[in-house]
């Protein structure tokens, strides 16, 4: 992550964990509908004066904080949650990991282009992966949202959400120092 600036987080505060999730999804979301504008740009072979710096925005946002969510969820969240008596939260967890995956892999195709814009032609690749990268993403907060956090919500007090705050605000501190 070298010369990337830092994330502002999406939440005040780590108190509740679910809370800065939510906070990440909001922003998540609102940079791919910027994803997808740059998508029809290059599609259509009018890429706007601030093109670039929409690309290197969407690209330093999700460069961490994508790392940054999926990290918080896989080693803060879901360790919480594998002793759970609900039998739905193993394969939730299982499901929202395959999308890690997913997520991950269309990324590292299009992040080059993100961070060097100049690169991206009118070969219609960068348009597809902009399209399915949201795509992926959306389908994830949805999944996370809809099914998965008020499942969370039934099982984890707000003592044990506070405690999973703390871990994923010590995570930051961790690669802050790194």
């Amino acid at each position: 992550m070298n010369n990337v600036p830092p994330v502002t987080e999406p939440a005040p505060d780590f108190d509740d964990a679910l809370a800065v999730l939510r906070g990440y999804h909001g922003v998540m979301l609102d940079l791919c509908d910027s994803l997808k504008e740059l998508s029809r740009q290059v599609e259509f072979d009018k890429k706007g004066s601030d093109f670039n710096t929409i690309t290197r925005t969407v690209y330093h946002y999700f460069v961490v904080a994508t790392e940054l969510h999926h990290r918080d969820e896989e080693q803060a969240l879901f360790p919480q949650l594998v002793s759970s008596s609900s039998t739905l939260m193993a394969p939730m967890m299982e499901r929202l990991e395959e999308d890690h995956v997913e997520i991950e892999q269309v990324w590292n195709f299009l992040a080059p282009l993100l961070m060097s814009p100049e690169t991206i032609d009118n070969s219609g690749n960068f348009c597809k992966a902009a399209h399915r990268f949201a795509q992926l993403l959306q389908w994830h907060i949805e999944r996370e949202e809809d099914n998965f956090f008020p499942e969370v919500e039934k099982i984890l007090s707000m003592e044990q959400r506070r405690a999973i705050g703390a871990e994923m605000a010590k995570h930051r501190s961790l690669l802050v120092s790194a």
